[in-house]
């Protein structure tokens, strides 16, 4: 009894100072997807193979003694109380026999355990300089096939930015370029904060690198993976007292491995890992040139094409319907500023003694010049050029400049999409940007 006793503190006392079992939920609050082990650039390469072999010697010795008082300590101990112990199984409520194993059978497991786990994590370790050269295989690879390597890392940015917004409960796009599956798991983890009154926090954030470590464009799949390394206080307060509850005392440094699959036409976040915990570094960079010419972003997949031309069309009607007489109503969705550039143009030539009369206007076409979009790939707004017939007159200080007449003009509108809602916000100058452009004191191009 008192062999197994010793045995039972000696394994507690040396698992209780190694990191091969060591989990802590209060620690890992530190962090809401990644673990506490940070990453310092002071520590030499050969300092760490010096403790890794010192860590050896000693993990050798201590399972020399854990086989030796194994082996001394006798069997069969357990059998005055008949070898059996009764649990209650989940599936049944009926007991069930469990043996009692031997003591060096118990050892030998959690040696075994212990082994495993040392090996598993020895696995996972992987320096900065590895990174680095996995990033500039990559870089090449993408100039051979004409792939965007930038566009990708502002992918990862823009995404890791938008889940810490997600933490942080703000505004965020981060149902938009995730999968859904990771969308839901971190809605359930914030739920879960939320149960216990508990809010996340982030301070001094830094975005240090951001690295490409995998990609693979095949057939069957197309995905890569990054790495963000940062650095930031993350910690958990009271919702609410707003005392601190656990996390970081100070900024500390970390790696996240971003993994993204083309999804619906475009790349989407699909899972999140850190670096003890991502086996992306060991994967094969495999590209097959023929499978990069069919990577394609549907850019009109929340908004269709007809929607956006008869949005534009309800625009500009409500628009110079004002133009024409400042009594109309206007419903259509225009920013405020946008709104007062009109209403100002409008007084300004009141008090030129200028006389504008519309007496009608028609759209004759409607093109998308060009789609805006963020570096999550979702489209923020879009160009558009409206070319039109307007009819009217035009006098100045009494000199009738145009009288009653029709005139076919073009106009290069700027439309915003938020929250799927398409906003005015500005009419471009074209006449300052492109030569040769007709133009007419008609339109409100001339006057804002």
């Amino acid at each position: 009894m008192k062999k197994k006793l010793f045995l039972y503190f000696f394994l507690f006392f040396f698992l209780s100072n190694t990191k091969l079992l060591s989990f802590n939920i209060v620690n890992r609050l530190a962090s809401p997807f990644v673990d506490n082990y940070t990453y310092s650039e002071n520590i030499s390469e050969t300092k760490k193979e010096k403790l890794t072999d010192k860590e050896n010697k000693v993990f050798l010795i201590l399972i020399i003694i854990i086989f030796i008082i194994g082996l001394l300590t006798p069997g069969g101990r357990y059998s005055r109380y008949g070898g059996y112990q009764y649990d209650n199984t989940y599936y049944s409520g009926s007991p069930y026999p469990r043996r009692n194993y031997s003591l060096l059978s118990e050892t030998f497991y959690w040696l075994l355990t212990l082994l495993s786990r040392k090996e598993e994590e020895r696995y996972r370790e992987f320096n900065e300089d590895y990174i680095i050269k996995r990033d500039f295989e990559i870089k090449e690879l993408l100039k051979k096939i004409n792939f965007n390597y930038d566009e990708l890392v502002k992918l990862t940015e823009y995404s890791f930015k938008q889940i810490i917004l997600l933490f942080l409960s703000e505004k965020s796009d981060i149902n938009q370029i995730s999968t859904q599956s990771l969308y839901q798991k971190y809605l359930k983890e914030i739920a879960s904060l939320y149960e216990k009154a508990i809010k996340y926090r982030i301070d001094d954030l830094k975005i240090e690198n951001i690295y490409l470590v995998n990609i693979r464009f095949t057939k069957l799949e197309k995905a890569f993976t990054s790495a963000v390394k940062y650095s930031a206080r993350e910690y958990f307060v009271d919702a609410i007292n707003g005392n601190f509850v656990s996390g970081d005392r100070f900024p500390i440094k970390r790696f996240l491995f971003m993994t993204f699959v083309y999804d619906e036409n475009k790349f989407k976040l699909s899972l999140i890992e850190n670096k003890r915990e991502t086996y992306t570094l060991k994967l094969e960079n495999i590209i097959e040139a023929n499978e990069t010419a069919t990577l394609k972003h549907d850019d009109l997949k929340d908004i269709s094409f007809s929607r956006i031309q008869l949005t534009v069309a309800n625009c500009f009607f409500d628009v110079y319907s004002y133009w024409k007489d400042d009594t109309y109503n206007i419903k259509s969705k225009i920013d405020s500023k946008m709104i007062e550039k009109i209403k100002s143009a409008k007084e300004k030539l009141k008090n030129e003694n200028t006389i504008l009369k519309i007496d009608d206007f028609k759209i004759i076409n409607i093109e998308i010049l060009t789609l805006k979009k963020n570096a999550g790939f979702i489209l923020t707004g879009f160009l558009a050029r409206i070319k039109f017939i307007i009819k009217g007159s035009f006098i100045k200080n009494g000199i009738s400049i145009i009288s009653n007449e029709e005139k076919t003009t073009d106009e290069i509108w700027d439309f915003s999409i938020e929250e799927k809602n398409i906003i005015l916000k500005e009419l471009v100058k074209k006449f300052e940007n492109y030569s040769g452009s007709e133009t007419t004191p008609l339109q409100i191009e001339w006057h804002i």
